[in-house]
């Protein structure tokens, strides 16, 4: 791959206006001086273009100062060396620190209760970075995520089946409905985890390229819907009961009963699906295919097919393609089996209950002794007194909240004793009697059912099956590939394979080595507390707005927009600011359901423009493929539109939705609480 741009960068205009047939031969990109005439090699020397709306030369000016970036990579270098800079200033010189508002016993949280500047410029922090330098790069969890999932991937490239599935969609769908289905295909793929930044995203470019369309628009609209639509959802993912924790954990600083499930956004999820579908399509061939002009191949990376034939499928594709397809279901029937789907039913543990007459209760079920064992936790976990983290059940496991086996529905707490028991508990148990539990224990029989459940708590939420998506993509890919290769010949031996993995590796150089990078500097910022202290002055200052009607959502969404620039990860930055604005905005009056849905606007539509953001190297890695010239600020310039029109409009939407119509964000989710 040639991974090193021109030293000397494009401008802002340097993408001609797409004007008659696509396929004609591109014209000489132009200039802010002289639209037209000047070459690509001396792009970069102009200012904003003069042509065009206001937004597009707003636009052209963000990827033209982009541009003037040097390599991503240098970049990551470079900043990795500035947090160290900065750190010691911040650590050493100021001694900046900040009140830790999350409460005490809390993970990670000082003996004192402050966040301060840790110093990367002293003995300690140089050892720290001479002694994490590899472990940093390994340990970065996109990088084994991506290659692992590609290794599938490449088989089923070098079989011709993605180029047949390709054909396929394209020829079967209507042309009007290829980008909004590529859009809708990117938010759903969200429950699968990482699946859609390895398969849906470069998918996007391959099916636009096969229309004679700009790849650079296909990958950008299904990033839009991977990334900027994270929290749109028609079913429940991995990143719902971890936000939902700590919003709890937030809220039990205001009222130490009050429960916050996995499914209170569930409903805004499902309406906010349509929005972003709806949206991400508008921006896509309004915007950013007009931004974006003709695309010329000859920027292509070498190995880019031409644009591929959309001829109909031969009859041995036909045949390979029903090959795969049984293998592709087969492989879904296996995951379900290693799934273990049961039935189970709830068991109401009533008020005052103590925990050994609940034990009689639960008793009568025929629960096994594990069974037995964690129901007990979980009871344990609901009389826990206020802040407390983890609990220990009766043999001394000590079990962390996110290890809780079964749900816990309607706890509160008795007003004599607040911290010793429950008032009622509804616990999710395996049946064991009837004709359900007849079933249940007959296919737990089965050698290897259920094999990939939590083996101590029998979940399916967070267990083996959910943290091994990745091991399931490269399956899923490997095996229909194969099927498909032996039917039409493009996979005959082992070495077929091999040299469909190998190829699918030699593509990933350049991101390989940003990723060495970008691991550095994540880690550093990480190590520094520098975005936890920026997270904690944002919200202090909204705080010291005092707005005490919906307006104050406004403000907040904005700055979980800008801390999500610096803090990629979901979790942790709900995990700083959840326990200051949730208690803040409770005393105003509002939910935390409703708290919640509104952080979860603003950390979603920033995703896709900062370098941050863990998958945005594999974005811009895939991105060259197709443009070996591409800087990063046309990257940035090209994801901005949908993070603009994503925030506005959603805002519009959450507001409609919540004070317009008065409709709840999710099950069983009020609007607003009532303090005392």
């Amino acid at each position: 791959m040639s991974d090193t741009p021109s030293s000397n960068q494009p401008g802002p205009g340097d993408r001609p206006e797409p004007e008659g047939d696509p396929g004609t031969p591109p014209q000489d990109r132009p200039t802010p001086e002289n639209p037209g005439e000047q070459g690509e090699d001396d792009a970069g020397a102009g200012g904003p273009e003069k042509q065009g709306g206001w937004f597009a030369k707003f636009l052209a000016v963000v990827e033209w100062l982009g541009n003037l970036l040097p390599h991503p990579v240098t970049l990551f270098a470079l900043f990795a060396l500035g947090v160290i800079l900065l750190s010691g200033i911040a650590g050493d010189l100021l001694q900046i620190a900040v009140e830790d508002p999350r409460p005490e016993g809390a993970s990670d949280r000082a003996e004192d209760g402050m966040i301060r500047a840790e110093s990367l410029m002293n003995g300690d922090g140089f050892r720290r970075i001479i002694q994490n330098l590899v472990s940093n790069f390994v340990g970065f969890v996109p990088l084994g995520t991506v290659l692992v999932a590609l290794l599938g991937v490449g088989v089923a490239e070098k079989s011709g089946l993605l180029t047949a599935a390709v054909r396929s969609i394209v020829l079967g769908a209507p042309k009007t409905l290829v980008t909004a289905s590529l859009v809708l295909a990117g938010v759903l793929s969200n429950t699968a985890s990482e699946m859609g930044y390895v398969v849906i995203v470069p998918m996007g470019a391959v099916i636009f390229h096969s229309l004679g369309r700009h790849p650079l628009a296909g990958l950008a609209a299904a990033f839009a819907g991977v990334s900027g639509g994270y929290s749109a959802n028609f079913l429940i993912g991995t990143i719902d009961p971890l936000l939902a924790g700590i919003t709890e954990e937030a809220a039990r600083m205001i009222d130490p009963g009050y429960e916050v499930p996995p499914t209170v956004n569930w409903y805004f999820m499902v309406i906010s699906v349509f929005f972003i579908t709806g949206i991400g399509t508008w921006v896509t061939t309004r915007i950013v295919e007009p931004k974006l002009g003709r695309y010329d191949d000859s920027r292509a990376e070498e190995g880019i097919d031409q644009i591929m034939s959309m001829e109909p499928l031969k009859p041995e594709e036909k045949r390979g393609m029903k090959h795969a397809g049984v293998a592709a279901l087969g492989m879904c029937v296996l995951f379900a089996y290693f799934a273990g789907p049961q039935f189970a039913g709830e068991y109401l543990l009533p008020e005052g209950t103590t925990l050994e007459e609940s034990k009689d209760e639960w008793s009568s079920q025929r629960l096994s002794d594990e069974a037995e064992r964690h129901a007990r936790a979980v009871l344990e976990w609901a009389a826990r007194p206020p802040g407390s983290m983890v609990v220990s059940t009766p043999d001394g496991e000590r079990i962390g909240e996110d290890r809780i086996p079964f749900k816990v529905i309607g706890v509160g707490l008795l007003e004599d004793r607040p911290s010793v028991r429950p008032k009622s508990v509804t616990l999710i148990i395996p049946h064991k009697d009837g004709l359900k539990g007849t079933i249940n224990n007959a296919l737990f029989v089965i050698p290897g059912y259920g094999v990939l459940r939590d083996p101590e708590s029998g979940q399916l939420l967070r267990s083996p099956f959910t943290r091994g998506i990745v091991a399931m993509i490269f399956i899923f890919f490997i095996v229909p590939g194969v099927a498909y290769g032996r039917v039409v010949g493009t996979i005959r031996s082992d070495r077929d394979v091999i040299d469909g993995m190998a190829t699918a590796m030699g593509s990933m150089g350049l991101y390989i080595v940003l990723v060495f990078f970008a691991a550095q500097f994540v880690n550093y910022f990480a190590w520094t507390n520098l975005g936890s202290i920026l997270a904690v002055v944002g919200a202090d200052a909204i705080r010291a707005m005092r707005l005490d009607n919906p307006l104050v959502f406004i403000p907040f969404i904005l700055m979980c927009c800008f801390v999500n620039l610096m803090l990629g990860s979901a979790s942790a930055q709900w995990a700083v600011t959840a326990p200051i604005f949730v208690p803040m905005l409770m005393l105003v009056g509002y939910s935390p359901e409703v708290i919640q849905a509104a952080y979860r606007i603003g950390d979603s539509t920033t995703n896709i423009i900062t370098p941050m953001m863990s998958y945005f190297g594999i974005i811009f890695a895939f991105a060259c493929r197709y443009d070996r010239k591409l800087g990063i600020g046309t990257l940035i310039s090209t994801m901005l539109p949908y993070s603009i029109f994503f925030i506005i409009g959603w805002v519009a939407l959450f507001y409609f939705w919540v004070f317009i119509l008065g409709m709840p964000v999710g099950p069983g989710a009020p609007t607003y609480y009532t303090p005392g």
